[in-house]
């Protein structure tokens, strides 16, 4: 036995079951063991199980989804709470149509708002996504899951949110959108043929997060007079605002690596420029094409200009 001062710190870790509710009392939890001072601990090679729910992971916080890092050196006592969602849940939040459904997304772990399974009840709506469900984070935005809607004003859309899905808001009648700084990605047609209004003095501000913005995403946004890009951007795909209100200077920041076919052709834009150091590493044809307010060109960032660009 080693003399007192030599004796390794030891801490109990402890995997409980999170605080949500219903949780079956059969679980193989709780369980503890112990770790010396500066080791990690590994993580339990068989996930519980729970009937009718799926296993997201082991969490920091029982209240919240928050991944433990198991790479972490233990330095104190520690919980690790397993933490499940149910495979299907309808939501009960006013901000949300009634009878939307919440679903657990395979790739993401978090929740997925999917389309609702009522009719419209006519109440407008000023639609806030919530950030989590279950304390598990809301991860996207359905296929369609806002589609041909009539009664929306408004869509605020949390920073957990990373993807919105293929044509999750076309022909409705969202008029304004807030996207926080999280989202990655706008998938297709997302909001093509909506109200969403923005001018010079309040355009559509696009988050530092976002890096692609999806075939025909803005398509046919009339009142979409003015958009402010977000540093990270790197691809815009084929038609995503074309036929769509855009007008006045419009600059392509040095971040875009993708512009494809007819991305910005039909508009109104006046002054296109390029940031300098932009590398274009693929490019579709007919990029500004049918802009006939197009009066003002700056090509200092581009080694080559794409063909039929402007035609």
């Amino acid at each position: 036995m080693l003399p007192p001062q030599q004796q390794a710190e030891t801490y109990i870790i402890t995997f409980l079951k999170s605080n949500q509710e219903n949780y079956p009392d059969d679980t193989i939890l709780p369980m503890a063991l112990s770790i010396e001072k500066g080791s990690t601990v590994e993580e339990p090679a068989a996930p519980p199980v729970r009937e009718d729910w799926k296993f997201i992971g082991w969490s920091s916080d029982s209240n919240i989804y928050t991944a433990f890092d198991f790479s972490s050196p233990i330095t104190a006592n520690t919980s690790i709470y397993a933490f499940f969602a149910a495979s299907a849940a309808v939501t009960d939040d006013k901000s949300l149509p009634e009878g939307t459904i919440a679903s657990i997304d395979e790739e993401t772990g978090g929740y997925e708002i999917l389309p609702s399974e009522e009719e419209p009840s006519g109440t407008e709506h000023d639609i806030v996504i919530p950030s989590e469900i279950n304390g598990v984070p809301v991860t996207r935005i359905g296929n369609q899951t806002f589609s041909g809607r009539q009664d929306i004003k408004s869509v605020t859309i949390p920073s957990t949110v990373k993807e919105i899905g293929f044509q999750s808001f076309n022909n409705s009648s969202v008029s304004e959108v807030i996207l926080s700084e999280g989202v990655e990605s706008i998938g297709a047609a997302a909001f093509s043929n909506t109200d969403i209004a923005a001018t010079t003095e309040n355009p559509l501000i696009l988050p530092d997060s976002l890096t692609t913005i999806g075939t025909k995403a803005f398509n046919s946004c009339k009142e979409l007079k003015s958009i402010e890009f977000g540093a990270n951007l790197q691809e815009i795909e084929s038609e995503a605002f074309s036929m769509s209100g855009l007008e006045g200077d419009l600059g392509i920041l040095a971040s875009v690596k993708v512009i494809e076919d007819s991305a910005f052709s039909i508009c109104n834009i006046s002054k296109v420029s390029f940031q300098d150091g932009i590398v274009l590493e693929e490019t579709g044809s007919f990029i500004f094409s049918n802009c006939d307010s197009l009066t003002d060109v700056s090509l200092k960032g581009l080694s080559s200009v794409p063909q039929s660009a402007f035609a």
